[in-house]
């Protein structure tokens, strides 16, 4: 089969963010029985990397985001009518790449990453659409309209009304569409009954690795935050966390520590280091990290999605405590397989009670690495995407 991935953002093996380690594993995975090309937008931070999908791909395809004064200026006039997504990824060159495709390949399959991206759909009319919701976006832009405040609050309500209808209008002109998690799968199917919507995990990395990590219990209390530093979330919770919940925590275990650890630290989480708090940029392998912490925390106030830091921990036996927020697109069950709460001070006694009861550490660290076994199993992935691709093209040529 032949398979066309559409993406704004490139997808490689060390992508800060999870929507494009999934699609660089997707194709990764895919090439080895289907004839996969490749378009997206790169910058020059991404150009590097360019490299190791061509070995990967038929066709590879990249075109250098527009900076200059024209493209911004017209981006500015379509956030009038359209989400300010559309004007970002909107590109003559593009198009013209796009439709050079389109004369090379008659593609089976076009799996679209990100609804905006659907703004090229008609240059391959006849292929069978795929969009991927890495993220219900219009969820995302709602919980930023929810903590804005004055103005911002009426800009941000304006962005998110555009996105969601955009969002909707978008998954109807599909064939089918892809979601990260049984939540988001029963929001677009309560939104779009008629418009087939499955399940397609995310991949993380270092899943072997990190089930082969010792559940026992580690020595010491090392609290753990796994994520790219220079994602505004990231930070947002960190910067909370360490206001409001260690101290409660350091009150109860005096010789709790914290491991801020992701690459591209702003200057307020680098000053944040001290004798009980350490910042480490990036590394490349977290496996010791998981081995040496007693608890993982996902304190988030916003995110979208599966977020997979709170998967990295249960995969490697380590209790979770997460925000609601956090959880939502996991859907793991609060208090059986990791903590659930909102609060500063019941985050707090969460990790406590993790830190001082070794029978209350070893249940939710065993079963919450029998969730990860028994629902992101990466063949099994893979062949249900083949699967759902199969389907999508006979429904398109039965048209």
């Amino acid at each position: 089969m032949k398979i066309l991935f559409v993406c704004h953002h490139f997808p490689y093996a060390a992508a800060p963010h999870s929507g494009g380690l999934d699609i660089y594993h997707y194709v990764e995975s895919l090439s080895t029985h289907h004839e996969v090309s490749l378009i997206s937008f790169v910058t020059p931070e991404e150009a590097q990397h360019i490299g190791s999908l061509q070995p990967l791909c038929r066709h590879l395809k990249t075109i250098p985001i527009d900076r200059s004064w024209k493209a911004r200026l017209g981006r500015g006039l379509l956030r009038l009518i359209y989400p300010m997504q559309i004007g970002f990824t909107l590109s003559a060159a593009y198009r013209r790449e796009l439709r050079q495709l389109a004369a090379l390949e008659t593609f089976a399959v076009v799996h679209c990453v990100a609804p905006w991206m659907a703004q090229y759909q008609h240059i391959i009319p006849d292929a069978a659409w795929i969009l991927d919701e890495v993220d219900i976006y219009s969820q995302v832009a709602w919980q930023v309209y929810q903590r804005a405040q004055g103005l911002k609050r009426l800009y941000a309500g304006f962005e998110w009304w555009k996105l969601f209808h955009y969002e909707l209008r978008t998954c109807r002109k599909m064939e089918a569409v892809v979601a990260r998690s049984s939540h988001d799968q029963v929001w677009l199917q309560a939104h779009l009954p008629d418009v087939q919507v499955e399940i397609l995990p995310p991949w993380f990395e270092g899943l072997d690795t990190l089930l082969q990590i010792s559940a026992q219990r580690p020595t010491g209390n090392a609290l753990l935050f796994m994520g790219a530093m220079n994602r505004p979330n990231n930070v947002e919770a960190v910067l909370g966390f360490v206001r409001d919940v260690l101290p409660l925590v350091q009150a109860k275990v005096p010789d709790v520590c914290l491991w801020i650890v992701g690459g591209n630290p702003p200057p307020q989480i680098v000053q944040l280091a001290a004798p009980h708090i350490k910042v480490t940029g990036y590394v490349e392998d977290l496996t010791e990290f998981y081995q040496q912490a007693a608890v993982v925390i996902a304190p988030l106030y916003q995110a979208g999605g599966i977020i997979v830091k709170v998967l990295n921990g249960m995969a490697a036996a380590r209790p979770v405590v997460a925000t609601s927020v956090a959880n939502k697109g996991i859907g793991a069950e609060p208090g059986a397989l990791l903590a659930v709460v909102d609060q500063a001070e019941d985050f707090a006694a969460a990790i406590v009670k993790l830190l001082c009861d070794t029978d209350y550490w070893n249940h939710i660290a065993q079963r919450g690495r029998q969730f990860i076994q028994m629902n992101y199993a990466w063949p099994q992935i893979i062949h249900n995407l083949e699967s759902l691709y199969a389907t999508a093209f006979a429904r398109k040529r039965r048209g």
